[in-house]
């Protein structure tokens, strides 16, 4: 395990390590999802997209496409997940 300290900002904002955000890929302008750990926090990459991979399955079963459908149906999904996140 690797430690390093970064000091916040009066804006709460945080610098990653160089070392850490090359070892993740984490890119400039990327997403992370920090998620709060009882008394430490986990930083991890994040894409919205690819976490919803799978969700729309129970939409597509034998069904005709239909864009208006699928449309509100992702609309549906990813405001779901948000609530979640």
């Amino acid at each position: 395990m690797t430690i390093q300290s970064s000091r916040v900002t009066s804006k709460g904002q945080i610098t990653i390590p160089v070392a850490f955000r090359d070892e993740l890929d984490i890119e400039p302008g990327q997403m992370v999802k920090i998620v709060l750990l009882h008394d430490s926090l986990e930083i991890t990459p994040y894409d919205p997209v690819a976490s919803l991979k799978g969700c729309f399955q129970k939409y597509a079963k034998n069904k005709p496409y239909n864009k208006r459908k699928m449309q509100r149906a992702m609309e549906k999904e990813i405001a779901t997940y948000h609530v979640k996140s």
